[in-house]
């Protein structure tokens, strides 16, 4: 499948991706990412194109001196990990949504849902990166600009949380025993088989980009849209700790 190819892709040229998870300049990210990540800091590289050869994690694994090894985890620097993995996601979102977009079948179904969750990974990337200005003291500039960039995308993105919602606990909505079915039945007077069917269903429509699942509905391109600015946001905060030299170990 076309998706599992890009995926596979992606995986061996993450490491000399710009926009690989390093969001800062001095050696700080490139330390904390550590032996999953990519290889120079964003100001080492060309920006907007990929360079030389793919460095793989186990390239970089052996690179790394045996103190290095010993030393490194991603608990020493969090702020730098929200970056890297919102990068994982903005990225998985996007390729899953140009795939559903040429697939057919159910296929085409396959990898549009796969969007929900996708979404919400990044929205968490954004809290643990919130999370980690506050525990820093990064000034609060950067704090107020990441927290209205969440905003934002919890108003444009409404519909990722509760239909991933259903999606992981099909095996509750099926019953009507789902958080949303049962607050149905409490607040509408619903019994368990309409509240069963109120949150279920849905799918994918290529020819108007929207993803229902139940009664939430999400249009794609603007789904997208939202989710690259809140990647932005998150990979801002990471320069706002570089600029401060605030990043420390937890």
């Amino acid at each position: 499948m076309r998706a599992t190819q890009g995926r596979r892709n992606h995986e061996a040229q993450s490491c000399s991706s710009p926009q690989a998870g390093l969001a800062g300049s001095g050696a700080s990210l490139r330390r904390c990412i550590g032996p999953a990540a990519c290889g120079p800091a964003l100001s080492d590289r060309p920006r907007g194109r990929r360079t030389g050869a793919p460095t793989t994690r186990a390239a970089k694994i052996h690179a790394m001196s045996d103190g290095e090894r010993e030393q490194w985890s991603p608990a020493r620097n969090p702020y730098a990990i929200a970056v890297s993995q919102s990068w994982w996601a903005i990225t998985a979102a996007n390729l899953f949504a140009a795939d559903a977009k040429r697939a057919s079948g159910p296929a085409q179904q396959i990898y549009a849902r796969q969007l929900f969750g996708q979404l919400r990974a990044l929205r968490r990337c954004a809290e643990m990166q919130s999370k980690e200005l506050e525990r820093l003291s990064v000034d609060k500039v950067d704090r107020d600009q990441l927290a209205q960039a969440m905003h934002e995308f919890d108003v444009a993105v409404a519909a990722a949380k509760p239909a991933r919602d259903i999606l992981e606990h099909f095996d509750e909505y099926a019953r009507g025993e789902g958080k949303l079915a049962q607050q149905a039945i409490r607040e509408l007077g619903l019994d368990l088989y309409e509240a069963a069917a109120m949150y279920w269903g849905g799918g994918y429509d290529p020819i108007t980009q929207q993803l229902t699942e139940g009664p939430f509905v999400l249009v794609i391109p603007n789904a997208l849209e939202a989710a690259e600015r809140l990647y932005q946001a998150i990979y801002a905060a990471g320069r706002a700790v570089d600029r401060a030299g605030a990043h420390r170990p937890t």
